[in-house]
């Protein structure tokens, strides 16, 4: 994917996903059965639950997310980024999320704030606020 300037909604589940060389874009996506990766974008909000989740050589992007593998990990010269969790809700997204393997249950808590824990591959902590 490579857009400008672009509004992209995803409601049903994918198996990967891989966003590259976007700019000013917001993108939604349901559930992501397997990989997550946003890679060489810039001004991007992405909302995205998955199973696991890369991100590199971004700026100035927002990410919410719910990963049920582990925290997300940032690589690359990524800089400004902003990760929240996961904020989205709608009739569909249960089975979206059932479909891709991501568990639904209550016994979630811990998963919730991996968003606040993510694996900083040579990227300086002042380039992630939370």
């Amino acid at each position: 994917m490579s857009c400008e300037e672009t509004y992209v909604y995803l409601g049903s589940m994918v198996d990967c996903l891989q966003i590259s060389n976007c700019v000013n874009c917001t993108i939604f996506v349901s559930a992501v059965a397997r990989v997550c990766t946003l890679d060489r974008c810039e001004n991007v909000t992405l909302c995205a639950a998955s199973n696991y989740l890369r991100i590199g050589n971004c700026v100035d992007c927002t990410v919410y997310s719910y990963t049920q593998i582990g925290s997300p990990v940032i690589y690359g010269d990524t800089r400004s980024l902003t990760l929240a969790p996961h904020n989205a809700s709608y009739p569909g997204l249960r089975k979206a999320l059932t479909d891709a393997g991501i568990e639904t249950s209550q016994k979630t808590d811990a998963r919730l704030g991996y968003f606040a824990r993510p694996i900083l591959m040579r990227v300086p902590k002042q380039s992630i606020s939370l």
